[in-house]
């Protein structure tokens, strides 16, 4: 398992807390406990930064994580 911090800059406002820290194997398991802990779906609806390289989705349960990596997640912006 890694130690990872997963930073929601702009979701924040609706948890209260701007970072949070877990304990995971895979990214997928961060979007599971995002969902469970916390009632935000990130998997589609957000982009995802790993130590500031963008992530594809598709990708999520190849991606290895190391303790200290840090989990970027902003939501998709639309408007007109």
């Amino acid at each position: 398992m890694a130690k990872i911090s997963v930073n929601l800059p702009l979701l924040g406002k609706k948890i209260g807390n701007h970072q949070i820290q877990l304990e995971v194997n895979n990214l997928v398991e961060v979007l599971e406990k995002c969902q469970q802990q916390l009632g935000i779906d990130i998997g589609n609806s957000c982009i995802l930064l790993l130590n500031g390289q963008i992530l594809d989705v598709k990708n999520l349960p190849n991606l290895e994580l190391k303790d200290g990596d840090t989990l970027n997640v902003f939501p998709i912006i639309a408007g007109g």
